[in-house]
């Protein structure tokens, strides 16, 4: 299989939609898990395996502070709180929680986040 890169904001969104709609298939699973990632034999390299996120990949390349500082809104998603990471936000009540139709309903929130940035 070859290994494909994140290069485009499209690439970013398409396989974070991709991620997201496994996650929200498989509730008890986490984001490193995704056959989709390289290291799980899939097709997606990541410079980034900290977040493993092909968002924060996307914005890793000009935008490193969106990872750690959860202050900047550099974010290509329009999360709830302005960061990915900030309580209240969609990833971060996914992150939080572990009820499983909870984690399915955020998941799938996070999907159509990726949808409306395509748009």
């Amino acid at each position: 299989m070859k290994k494909m890169r994140i290069k485009t904001k499209e690439d970013a969104l398409l396989h974070c939609f991709d991620m997201w709609l496994w996650l929200a298939l498989n509730p008890t699973k986490n984001k490193s898990q995704w056959p989709g990632f390289a290291t799980n034999g899939g097709y997606l390299e990541l410079y980034n395996t900290t977040t493993n996120c092909p968002i924060c990949e996307f914005n890793a390349e000009g935008e490193p502070s969106c990872i750690s500082d959860s202050t900047k809104n550099t974010c290509i998603l329009k999360w709830k709180t302005g960061h990915c990471n900030r309580e209240g936000a969609e990833f971060f009540s996914w992150n939080n929680t572990k009820d499983k139709r909870k984690r399915t309903e955020l998941a799938l929130s996070i999907c159509a986040l990726s949808i409306e940035a395509l748009e």
